[in-house]
């Protein structure tokens, strides 16, 4: 699969992998380039740059989606050093909120003085993946309109996955 070489780019194409959003939709919240700096500034550009670089390898090794989740789950997800970022950077998208690294994950690869818990922004909180994976919106912060009420929730069907 395609991996793109511009490292804001690798950035939209692994958070696309890891939350199973399209990059467009990703791009769509316009929190992409705000989660971008958040985490070069949690871990640093060097391990961010190997994260990337990590998330690479498993895209070259991948012909289609579910190749390329079995290899970011084994390249990615599974690996002591990349896996506290690729939990941290799903929850970023879904939720709006950033968790500081574990202590021991700190301990060995190092720590920003800035790694705190956080929810983001209350942009983040609006734009958060979690809104659209639920088929429904943010309460209080993106009304849907006059007697939305009165309608049954919109379910997305994900025509990809097996019996």
């Amino acid at each position: 699969m395609d991996y793109p070489s511009d490292p804001a780019e690798q950035f939209l194409a692994a958070s696309a992998a890891l939350t199973a959003f399209e990059v467009v939709e990703l791009q769509g919240t316009g929190m992409s380039e705000s989660y971008w700096n958040l985490l070069l500034g949690r871990v640093g550009s060097a391990i961010a740059g190997e994260f990337l670089s990590a998330c690479g390898s498993a895209f070259a090794k991948s012909r289609n989606a579910k190749e390329l989740e079995a290899a970011l789950g084994k390249r990615v997800m599974n690996d002591p050093k990349y896996g506290p970022i690729a939990q941290r950077i799903i929850t970023l998208w879904y939720m709006g909120t950033w968790s500081a690294m574990p202590s021991a994950w700190s301990d060995t690869y190092g720590s920003c003085m800035n790694d705190v818990s956080q929810v983001v922004s209350p942009k983040a909180y609006r734009e958060g993946l979690v809104w659209p994976a639920f088929g429904t919106h943010p309460q209080a912060a993106k009304p849907m309109g006059y007697g939305s009420w009165s309608y049954p929730p919109l379910v997305k069907v994900n025509t990809d996955a097996e019996p």
